[in-house]
């Protein structure tokens, strides 16, 4: 009889167990997202956060909504909205105010809920940083919502650097949103401490807009990390301006790294730049590693594809990192009757057992040469030669004066010849 009612036992509390299980299957927490809390906001200032919620299963409703910061900023509605009974989603609009004594830097974590009839909790956390002072009345009514680097978001309290390579093109994406109207502001975007910033300055800028209240904007500019950046970590600073106002500002960290392989062309050298039909031309080439790997049998050659000339390559046996290295000169004849004008000279390196390639070009003006000069202007070359003479018959009288057959002979061919 005990035995049977320990069986009883243990199988109510299996199915009690079982119910619970599947209670708090049923019971899953609720959707939950909050937007329109930007990532940097100015001291003194106000915006908007949406919180929204919707249930997970079919007999859950949501009760309430909230909305709370690390820092205490000030929440209003206070802090927690009330959805309408039954609701199977619900959403609220909360304004928020940064106080005008909020540190420049310091970030606010908010935290938005919501309850539900099976008492379950959803949550969503966004963070806002005060990336600037209480506006003075000066300063231009532009908040600078996010900045990214090829769709990289950076951080303006350097919680994430940015990796990027020498001689890498680069785009600066930057959202604004403006707190009033302003005319003529204009947006640049700059990397310091580059040695050689005043002959290759690593910036751009935008031409100067109109910015309207509450309007968003987006706006893209282009960078190129000049090849003689050293390795290191620097700082992308953004400003915005009005003519006559203080600028916003933001710094983001970027870190400067070499690749494993590459080699640039830094000069490639033609002389003459002008150059008689006939005559020959000497090319130099100079070439940099500015890769972390040493490089083999690297080639180098030049040519006029335009003109089929191709000079023989040469190769540079080792090449190690931050080295440079100079071809020897490369020697090419124009052909006597090429036709004049501008023509391009190829620099063509190739590396990385021939995966890698690197190209440069100048250009070379090819004048009229002697040996084709006609009447008509350049002749196409020909080979052999041509025996002018006159075809008309003179009169001779015996024993009267001598008479003259001019002869003309005319080399048509490219070559100089001996007659």
């Amino acid at each position: 009889m005990n035995m049977s009612k320990s069986l009883v036992v243990v199988l109510v509390m299996s199915i009690v167990s079982m119910l619970m299980l599947s209670a708090a299957a049923l019971a899953a927490s609720p959707l939950i997202s909050v937007s329109g809390v930007p990532s940097n906001v100015i001291a003194g200032t106000s915006f908007k956060a949406t919180v929204s919620s919707s249930n997970s299963t079919a007999s859950q409703t949501i009760n309430t909504l909230s909305l709370v910061n690390t820092l205490g900023w000030e929440v209003s509605p206070q802090n927690t909205v009330s959805c309408n009974s039954g609701s199977m989603s619900c959403v609220a609009d909360f304004t928020v105010t940064v106080p005008s004594s909020a540190s420049v830097g310091a970030s606010s974590v908010f935290t938005a809920q919501s309850t539900t009839n099976t008492a379950e909790v959803g949550s969503a956390s966004s963070t806002a940083t005060v990336a600037g002072a209480p506006s003075t009345g000066s300063d231009v009514p532009i908040t600078i919502d996010a900045v990214e680097i090829d769709s990289f978001e950076l951080s303006s309290t350097h919680e994430n650097v940015r990796d990027m390579e020498r001689g890498q093109d680069f785009t600066v994406r930057i959202k604004l949103t403006a707190a009033s109207n302003a005319k003529d502001v204009e947006i640049r975007a700059f990397v310091t401490g580059f040695e050689f910033s005043s002959s290759e300055p690593i910036s751009d800028s935008t031409s100067p807009f109109d910015v309207e209240k509450g309007v968003s904007y987006v706006k893209t500019l282009k960078l190129k990390l000049s090849d003689r950046v050293q390795e290191d970590t620097y700082r992308l600073r953004v400003i915005v301006a009005g003519r006559d106002n203080d600028e916003v500002s933001q710094n983001y960290r970027i870190k400067i790294t070499p690749t494993d392989h590459e080699v640039v062309i830094k000069d490639l050298s033609v002389n003459p730049g002008s150059v008689q039909a006939g005559r020959a031309v000497l090319a130099t080439v100079r070439i940099k590693n500015l890769g972390d790997k040493t490089e083999n049998d690297v080639k180098i050659s030049v040519s006029v594809p335009e003109l089929g000339i191709t000079a023989t390559p040469d190769f540079v046996d080792s090449l190690k990192s931050d080295e440079s290295a100079t071809s020897e000169e490369f020697f090419f004849r124009i052909e006597q009757c090429v036709k004049p004008g501008t023509y391009d000279v190829k620099a063509v390196v190739t590396f990385e057992e021939g995966d890698k390639t690197v190209v440069a070009t100048e250009q070379i003006t090819v004048m009229k040469g002697d040996a084709c000069e006609a009447a008509g202007g350049v002749v196409p070359a020909k080979s052999g030669v041509k025996i002018i003479y006159s075809p008309d018959s003179q009169d001779v009288q015996a024993g009267g004066a001598a008479v003259s057959y001019p002869l003309t002979i005319a080399n048509d061919g490219a070559t100089t010849k001996i007659y």
